[in-house]
């Protein structure tokens, strides 16, 4: 048997590959493109399956590295968190309030499910809380983090179990999920508008005196946040942006750890940092959010991880 080790970029290479991979399925197989199962999941089962083939029949032993996948959720979940803005939340009224304690309300039957068969199945209830709304709503970066929690009281192969179970629940929510979406759009006959403006209106008001002048922009549109052209200083300030608030997240995840001794998952404190951004750029106006490019980089970042 040969064994094939692949390093970082050899991963993001092959990552990318088969993204592109179930891109072209997708588009050529109807039945993939009308149950909207995602290229990501398209492309990542067929590697599952040809890995699984060489390995059965003892052809080739395939390792990869998985040390950009924190990053790359962590970018996702970054981006994310520019795009809540209070505004919009207030939008959502009661309707959002409601989803948001059904959410709850579902995280903690998964951990009490989770909990009740790891004990009929005799494993420990720690490793079946790792199956849990950790890692079935928290992903992979939850996983991580929690994981690592739970070694460190002795448990071994948290971590592990938390990352199995978050790559299964991001497969079948893929190809479970939607489909069900696909049938209620057209169930309701759901049609998307063009007149929907999601971002928060610039009106003509001087930048902060804080305000840097690299984050100032002469070419702003009044009527959306959406800018015409993405030129490099313009994908750079972007970029940046997401890189200042992932940054912070982490000093804030590390400063809660050594203050409280409380492990917050890297991935909310930058989500959280982000969103106290968005929410004081709306109010002093530091730097144009360019939300296509945003939008763009999210699921670019979702999608190679």
């Amino acid at each position: 048997m040969i064994t094939l080790s692949f390093d970082i970029v050899q991963t993001l290479t092959l990552s990318i590959f088969f993204f592109l991979i179930g891109n072209l399925l997708k588009n050529k197989v109807n039945f993939l493109n009308n149950f909207c199962i995602p290229a990501p999941v398209i492309g990542g089962l067929l590697f599952c399956f040809l890995n699984l083939f060489f390995k059965y029949f003892n052809i080739a032993d395939i390792s990869i590295s998985g040390n950009l996948m924190p990053n790359f959720i962590t970018f996702f979940f970054t981006t994310i968190g520019l795009e809540i803005s209070i505004n919009l939340i207030k939008k959502g009224g009661s309707v959002l309030f409601r989803y948001w304690i059904l959410c709850g309300v579902l995280a903690f039957c998964q951990n009490i499910l989770a909990i009740t068969i790891s004990k009929i199945i005799k494993l420990e209830p720690l490793l079946g809380l790792m199956c849990g709304n950790v890692s079935m709503e928290g992903g992979h970066g939850y996983s991580a983090a929690f994981g690592l929690t739970i070694e460190n009281l002795g448990i071994e192969g948290a971590v592990g179990v938390g990352l199995s179970a978050a790559t299964i629940g991001l497969i079948m929510g893929g190809i479970l999920g939607c489909p069900v979406a696909k049938f209620l759009i057209n169930k309701y006959k759901l049609k998307p508008s063009s007149n929907i403006d999601l971002s928060i209106p610039r009106y003509n008001r001087n930048l902060n005196r804080f305000g840097s002048k690299f984050f100032r922009n002469k070419n702003r549109i009044k009527n959306n946040n959406f800018s015409k052209t993405i030129t490099p200083s313009v994908f750079l300030e972007q970029v940046l942006l997401i890189f200042i608030c992932i940054n912070t997240g982490e000093i804030i995840s590390r400063c809660f750890y050594i203050t409280f001794n409380i492990l917050l998952p890297s991935v909310v404190t930058c989500m959280f940092s982000a969103v106290i951004f968005r929410n004081l750029n709306d109010k002093i106006n530091i730097l144009e959010l360019n939300f296509k490019l945003i939008d763009f980089l999210k699921e670019l970042s979702l999608g190679i991880f």
